[in-house]
């Protein structure tokens, strides 16, 4: 994630990190000690997958799309689970609503859900930091997210992606779009998950 010269995040980052910040809350509901979910969070640190927890990872993408849930895949690393398993994919749709919340509100009130351990709130500061969120510039994102809907999907042999061992060695970057509205039978519970990250 890039921030504009302005020093604010683009819309669509704004909406990612938006995303990737209600997963980590839903993290940190579940009972996941909070420097394990703070620690697994690398999506601010370029990471080939949002989160690493437990034995694998999860790839957030949220979509203010209502209708189809379009996901940016951004490598032919990001959904192959040759290289990590489990690997799920978390689609989480949001929709602009006046009795939403703001990303600063929502920055806030996860800073209060770690302010009882001071090592994670530092290192959770660090990484909106990395994600180019200044709070200089936190009254400047008005726009307020209600959060609408939550998939999780596992990542299986017939999950649709593209992956390294599906393109011919002289491709050496590849991005796609995938609809999640469409991909059927993958769907797992949150706590599912978790046990099956080893997570809990």
């Amino acid at each position: 994630m890039h921030h504009e010269q302005s020093g604010l995040l683009s819309p669509e980052n704004e909406v990612g990190l938006f995303g990737e910040l209600e997963f980590l809350r839903d993290l940190l509901l579940s009972g996941l000690p909070a420097m394990l979910a703070i620690e697994g969070w690398e999506g601010p640190f370029k990471g080939i997958h949002d989160f690493r927890v437990g034995n694998g990872a999860i790839e957030v993408k949220t979509t203010l799309s209502p209708i189809g849930f379009p996901a940016r895949i951004n490598s032919l690393e990001q959904l192959d689970d040759s290289l990590v398993q489990p690997l799920f994919v978390v689609g989480i749709r949001l929709t602009l609503n006046s009795s939403g919340i703001t990303l600063p509100e929502q920055i806030d009130s996860l800073r209060n859900i770690l302010s009882k351990t001071p090592q994670a709130l530092a290192m959770f500061n660090s990484a909106l930091l990395n994600v180019g969120f200044l709070e200089s510039a936190a009254n400047r994102y008005d726009r307020q997210f209600l959060f609408s809907e939550r998939k999780i999907m596992r990542v299986f042999a017939e999950f649709p992606r593209i992956t390294r061992k599906d393109v011919k060695i002289e491709i050496s970057k590849v991005k796609y779009e995938l609809d999640l509205d469409m991909i059927t039978g993958c769907d797992v519970d949150f706590i599912e998950a978790l046990y099956q990250l080893k997570a809990i």
